[in-house]
């Protein structure tokens, strides 16, 4: 069974030493994380979220960059948090992807952020482990790197937003009212992976719910019958 050093829980303990203050991550198994970042420290009671994201443990060597979406390498150990951007070649640590939630401006992108994948987010460029290394490239998305409510599910879920990070994964939002109602209110954010409806193929103890990609209403898509 797939293990969570967070224990399923979001904490800002984990994984860098120093934590980042304005952060709050959840190992949803094998050490993946998700994450918050806001505005100000967690413990701002006015905190505003700018960013979700996930992250890939790796070296800080081009080759081990995922692909260009994740723009950021934070290193596992540091004095600091601000020091721990970036480092030596070989460093270990956290390439991490950060996804806006809203339109904002932020010194860290380099000014005016629109909701979806902040390609611009603290870029951090590595070094190649070998002569002629460079980073994989960026897979193809489906919803363009921005949030979108009508991909994947036909009927849509009227209360999520969904960000196709390409190899079968997705980032989602999910509201307490329909994406278009003013005053809604984030309730969940995670992430998905494509597969098929099957005993023994759910991705992990952290994916407990399987949604049709075709349903005709909404509610009908929650399981369905065995493909295997």
């Amino acid at each position: 069974m797939v293990s969570s050093v967070t224990d399923w829980k979001l904490i800002n303990a984990w994984p860098f030493d120093v934590p980042l203050p304005d952060h709050l991550l959840v190992d949803v198994g094998g050490g993946t994380p998700l994450f918050l970042h806001y505005d100000k420290p967690v413990t701002a009671a006015d905190k505003k979220l700018m960013w979700v994201g996930t992250g890939e443990k790796a070296r800080f060597y081009l080759e081990e960059q995922p692909n260009p979406a994740y723009t950021h390498f934070h290193r596992l150990k540091s004095p600091t948090p601000d020091a721990g951007h970036g480092g030596a070649p070989g460093a270990e640590g956290y390439w991490l992807i950060h996804a806006a939630v809203r339109p904002f401006n932020s010194p860290m992108s380099g000014g005016d952020v629109e909701p979806g994948v902040d390609f611009n987010f603290m870029p951090t460029k590595a070094s190649a482990a070998n002569r002629g290394g460079a980073t994989p490239p960026l897979p193809a998305s489906a919803t363009q790197w921005k949030w979108q409510v009508d991909w994947p599910f036909n009927a849509p879920l009227p209360e999520h937003e969904w960000l196709d990070l390409g190899n079968d994964q997705i980032l989602f939002l999910q509201y307490d009212k329909p994406v278009s109602a003013p005053g809604k209110e984030l309730i969940y954010f995670g992430m998905g992976i494509r597969g098929r409806f099957c005993a023994g193929e759910e991705p992990g103890l952290a994916c407990t719910h399987f949604h049709r990609f075709d349903a005709p209403t909404a509610g009908a898509g929650h399981g369905g019958a065995p493909r295997c």
